[in-house]
């Protein structure tokens, strides 16, 4: 590129200018288009939630110790027909009254297009309680009802061509109810909801 000759200022500072003006241009132009594609396509987070679960070999001591498996399975459904999504840093953890007892962790995968994925996850347990536990634990137990949290987050990239360009977050957070004299799941609501759209751009 040719830079204008000026003795004030120098002609350096004129082809910075210039060069900075025609970068602005492209990174205006990329923007736009990104945007516009983006409210064409208008790309959909999948759903998340919780459909079933389990308490395996539940038992609870005079010392306050509880012990049992805690088996989950976590559907991942994209009705979402013109994007392909990718999930990536998936991280959810489950708690007994506050106290963190279980980290689930999902690597990046593919959600595939209206076809519902089931993840399912077993991990053992086996935690001291302390005095308010205890009296939470012995009321459960008497209604033959146990309630533990699940809370965490996935993030969803949106793919256009081979870039990663729109990233967007669902947070899940809910109750997991189990009855502990046969180990069966209570169902009750347990969704994803969306958190608002962070525009980033990366390679794959």
């Amino acid at each position: 590129m040719r830079c204008p000759w000026s003795k004030n200022p120098a002609p350096f500072i004129w082809c910075a200018l210039f060069i900075s003006i025609e970068l602005l241009i492209v990174v205006v132009s990329i923007c736009l288009i990104l945007f516009t594609c983006f409210n064409i396509v208008d790309p959909r987070i999948p759903n998340i939630s919780v459909v079933d679960g389990h308490l395996d070999s539940f038992r609870y001591d005079i010392e306050g110790v509880m012990h049992t498996n805690i088996s989950i399975s976590i559907e991942v459904h994209s009705t979402d027909a013109n994007t392909k999504k990718v999930h990536a840093e998936a991280y959810y953890g489950i708690s007994y009254e506050g106290q963190p007892i279980i980290d689930l962790g999902i690597g990046e995968f593919e959600a595939e297009k209206e076809k519902p994925m089931v993840l399912s996850f077993l991990s053992p347990v086996m935690v001291n309680l302390n005095p308010p536990q205890r009296q939470v634990m012995e009321f459960q137990l008497k209604r033959n009802l146990i309630k533990f949290e699940i809370r965490g987050a996935s993030k969803t990239w949106w793919q256009f061509g081979l870039l990663r360009v729109v990233k967007m977050k669902s947070s899940l957070g809910c109750e997991l109810k189990f009855t502990p004299s046969n180990g069966s799941y209570v169902p009750s609501p347990c969704t994803s909801t969306r958190r608002p759209v962070r525009f980033a751009i990366s390679k794959l």
